[in-house]
């Protein structure tokens, strides 16, 4: 039997797609309580077409799930009231979101001071395109030059298996998140 060394760890995920819910995922895989908040219209992994099916089960299994509709008033009051219990925060929302939500660091570091807030985005803090969405294809693959760079010279592209840069960075994450809380 496999301990679960973040027993006892409340964490409100605020995520979609693939690399932050896999990372909550890990989480709950390492016993967290995991809380998934999803607006009204689901996660797009969720909605977008039936093949996702499979891929939310998998990216959010083991987590509780909550719709809430954080634009309003209401939904920000519940959004407070879990986050006034929780531990961790994980979100990969883009920062204009965040900010508009008062859903960012510095808003939510101000009302709970003991809160992990843990962002993953597709393209860093910094840059031109820091505010930008950015999936496995395109950020992780394309970007770093790997769809190229691991082909021999005259092949084409290599086409990424789904998910594979967000599972490292999933990963990379949850060991962050792991070491803040141990911390």
């Amino acid at each position: 039997k496999m301990d679960k060394p973040l027993k006892g760890v409340l964490v409100i995920d605020c995520s979609s797609m693939a690399a932050a819910p896999l990372c909550a995922r890990c989480l709950a895989d390492w016993g967290a309580e995991v809380i998934k908040i999803e607006p009204p219209k689901g996660d797009p992994t969720r909605v977008d077409n039936p093949m996702h099916d499979t891929r939310f089960a998998y990216y959010n299994s083991g987590k509780k799930g909550i719709v809430i509709n954080q634009k309003t008033e209401k939904g920000a009051e519940i959004t407070d009231k879990l986050l006034s219990k929780a531990d961790v925060f994980l979100t990969n929302y883009r920062m204009p979101a965040l900010k508009k939500l008062g859903l960012d660091y510095e808003t939510l570091s101000a009302k709970f001071p003991g809160l992990i807030w843990a962002h993953l985005s597709g393209y860093g803090e910094f840059g031109p395109d820091k505010d930008a969405p950015g999936y496995d294809t395109a950020s992780f693959w394309a970007r770093s030059g790997l769809m190229n760079g691991i082909v021999e010279k005259g092949e084409s592209i290599i086409l990424p298996p789904p998910a594979f840069g967000d599972t490292m960075s999933s990963s990379a994450l949850a060991g962050g998140i792991a070491a803040a809380l141990y911390q």
